[in-house]
């Protein structure tokens, strides 16, 4: 990455987002997704709770991911999903590992708000660079397309864990 600007990371709620870095985040969005509308783009956004930024040295918007936080309760249990939305960092920066770092710092702080309050991340997987991300992390992972889990430590997909995606899918639909 020598030569290579570095970016920085922000944290900010949607609601501290100014316009302009809403804008410039819908026209980077516009380059790699196809078929995404402006309006459609910034109703997603404005349902969503954070967004982590990335920014160059003269405060360029270079990428950015968005989050919802939802928590629900299944059967007496409450749990805290966090759902990674769209997610889009300019071709240049691609392996840079500053939004990982980030995103990791932020669900650590969400995880910590709470220790004993399971945390679920909610991703939709549509490209092999974020899948390859999820090896990193211990425990379960459950694809949902497929109810079966990948795990290291021997859990099993349950009639719970289904009700609690889908209650946190739902959130995500509306």
């Amino acid at each position: 990455m020598s030569g290579k600007t570095r970016l920085a990371a922000r944290v900010l709620g949607i609601s501290d987002l100014s316009a302009a870095h809403a804008e410039s985040m819908y026209r980077l969005y516009s380059r790699y997704y196809a078929g995404g509308s402006h309006s459609r783009f910034m109703q997603d956004l404005s349902q969503k709770d954070y967004c982590i930024l990335l920014q160059d040295e003269r405060q360029a918007v270079r990428g950015f991911t968005t989050l919802a936080i939802s928590e629900h309760v299944i059967s007496n249990q409450r749990l805290r999903c966090l759902f990674s939305g769209d997610t889009v960092i300019q071709h240049q920066f691609w392996g840079e590992q500053t939004l990982p770092r980030a995103w990791c710092r932020f669900a650590g702080h969400l995880k910590a708000q709470e220790p004993q309050l399971p945390l679920y991340w909610l991703l939709i997987v549509k490209g092999h660079r974020t899948y390859r991300y999820l090896k990193v992390f211990p425990g379960v992972i459950f694809r949902r397309s497929t109810a079966r889990p990948r795990n290291r430590s021997g859990a099993s997909w349950t009639a719970w864990h289904r009700n609690a995606l889908d209650s946190a899918m739902m959130r995500q639909q509306a």
